[in-house]
């Protein structure tokens, strides 16, 4: 099973909005042990939380992510209250925890 790293400006905040969104934190990596990192999941379904800096290049940032899409398995009973966590999600101001103007 591969387990995608997602580049953030700050991953402990982008962990927040997803935590908004209905996501459960699973760890936290402080980046006193190396490189900060944060896992995260929802239904089984499981995504890295990691820095941009030293691994996305500058003129690469406003790409980050795009044209990426991830497929996830969820509970038919728990779809409507996913759906609904997701689209506030998706209208929030995430460019300062994502790294990306105009999120």
């Amino acid at each position: 099973m591969l387990t995608p790293i997602i580049a953030c400006e700050n991953p402990f905040k982008a962990a927040k909005l997803y935590e908004a969104a209905g996501w459960s934190v699973d760890f936290s990596k402080l980046p006193e042990r190396g490189d900060p990192l944060v896992g995260v999941s929802l239904c089984a379904n499981r995504v890295l939380l990691g820095v941009k800096e030293g691994y996305v290049r500058k003129e690469n940032v406003p790409r980050i992510a795009c044209g990426v899409q991830f497929y996830v398995t969820i509970p038919q009973e728990k779809l409507e209250k996913a759906r609904r966590k997701h689209r506030t999600f998706s209208r929030a101001d995430c460019s300062h925890a994502l790294g990306r103007a105009g999120v």
